[in-house]
């Protein structure tokens, strides 16, 4: 395997966990990217260049370090999985090759935390001291039925990790609830079950996953009639709309495995 790509910040992810299913990478920039840059598009009210910028950096910065914590998992706690998933087989893994991979990281991260003077933002350190903790515990862990107390950590960081040091706190408290139901209990099935912790066997229908933000819709718009706001109910929406898109435009992947890693 190539190594080269690897040094650079994403291209790890990308090339270990997207490029195999391009529906990966397509629920990468729908649910996460997009979703991100909205919220500090529509609802912060920056510019949309602001926005971007903001996110872009941020998100970089976000998954040098979130890339260490995959690199860790797939050279040391594969061992310890009971249906692995070699990801770097073939590969000549030096000590060297594993040192400039971990500095380039550390090195882009701390270089965007100073373009973006974010050093002593507390909001900034927090979320990194809790990533590099939660996934440090996430790969020491030998018990895999208890990875997916860590897994939902670690999910809650990918989301709110690159924006939360850009959002007012009323914006987060407005966002935590329709972000549980429509983000992470998703999110926690699809992991469960991948992992074999529990078998759902219709997930990978997009039927399933229409119905599944059916449900989420009509609980978000009682939060936002409860919170006065739209944006739970937008939020499902928005995930109910892609999903039943997909079924339409994608009928003959409905039953397919296409779809059970997203």
């Amino acid at each position: 395997m190539n190594m080269g790509p690897f040094f650079l910040p994403f291209f790890y992810t990308f090339s270990t966990r997207l490029r195999g299913n391009p529906f990966s990478l397509l629920y990468l920039i729908l649910f996460e990217w997009t979703i991100a840059i909205s919220v500090l598009f529509f609802v912060q009210g920056y510019t949309f260049l602001q926005s971007l910028g903001f996110y872009l950096l941020s998100y970089l910065a976000f998954i040098s370090i979130y890339e260490i914590g995959y690199f860790v998992n797939d050279i040391f706690s594969i061992r310890y999985e009971k249906v692995p998933r070699a990801r770097l087989k073939n590969t000549n893994i030096t000590s060297r090759l594993v040192i400039l991979i971990i500095g380039v990281r550390l090195t882009v991260f701390a270089f965007i935390t100073t373009v973006l003077d974010f050093w002593h933002e507390p909001r900034w350190t927090g979320i990194f001291i809790a990533l590099v903790i939660i996934f440090s515990i996430h790969n020491l862990i030998r018990k895999e039925d208890l990875k997916p107390i860590t897994f939902l950590g670690l999910a809650s960081l990918r989301f709110f990790g690159p924006i939360l040091s850009f959002i007012s706190s009323e914006t987060f408290h407005l966002l935590l609830p329709p972000f549980i139901l429509c983000y992470l209990v998703y999110r926690f099935l699809s992991y469960l079950d991948s992992k074999d912790l529990l078998r759902i066997p219709s997930r990978a229908d997009t039927r399933w996953k229409v119905n599944y933000y059916s449900i989420v819709t009509i609980l978000n718009c009682f939060l936002s009639l409860y919170l006065d706001s739209l944006i739970p109910f937008l939020l499902s929406i928005y995930f109910l709309v892609l999903w039943s898109v997909a079924f339409v435009c994608f009928p003959s992947l409905n039953s397919k495995e296409t779809f059970r890693s997203v």
